[in-house]
């Protein structure tokens, strides 16, 4: 069972290159920190490095329950099967835990793509930590399962001929054309941090 909790941006357009998969989407929360950062269009206007879409997203398969009610949701009746991965700064999953403290403990693991070995200012600091670091120190330390943190490193210090890559998966189909859409965002991504 795969859930995708939704805002803005890249995960918009991912929803609507997924509609054939009948994937339920909810909205994620809009809250500002204090220590919150915004970084308007650092991975472009689109949230993939201004990649060309010929589409507008689909907003209709968004479910009017807020992410975190579902999450709530989902792990009380899944308790101990759900694995919550998450690709962003970490503010809709803190916010869900702050709600629903019982989520901490019903979940099988957390996966975390966040974070960077010499992150210790913000000039080179990952973007999801950095964008919410209160969020992501209170998922950290406040869940009661399994954490896996996946750093910037190796998604960045990978040997891939990314104009082969995106050559290979390029097809008309839904999910290789999101693939071959990934591997342009993983192009503008290398070059960011590659300088």
């Amino acid at each position: 069972m795969m859930q995708l909790f939704v805002l803005k941006g890249c995960p918009r357009c991912i929803i609507t290159e997924l509609k054939t998969l009948r994937i339920p989407v909810y909205r994620g929360v809009e809250r500002k920190e204090d220590d919150q950062k915004s970084f308007p269009g650092f991975f472009g206007k689109d949230g993939f490095g201004d990649l060309e879409w010929d589409w507008q997203p689909d907003m209709s398969q968004v479910k009017p329950t807020s992410g975190p009610e579902a999450l709530a949701r989902l792990t009380r009746e899944n308790p101990g099967e759900i694995s919550l991965v998450g690709l962003a700064p970490l503010t809709n999953i803190a916010e869900a835990m702050k709600l629903y403290p019982d989520i901490a403990s019903n979940l099988k693991e957390i996966l975390i793509m966040g974070g960077n070995d010499p992150g210790k200012n913000e000039k080179s600091a990952e973007f999801n930590f950095l964008t919410d670091p209160t969020s992501a120190n209170a998922v950290i330390t406040q869940a009661k399962v399994p954490i896996t943190i996946l750093p910037v490193e190796p998604c960045i210090n990978i040997d891939l001929d990314l104009a082969t890559a995106y050559t290979h998966n390029k097809r008309t189909t839904e999910r290789p054309r999101l693939r071959s859409r990934g591997v342009a965002t993983a192009r503008f991504y290398f070059n960011l941090f590659s300088g």
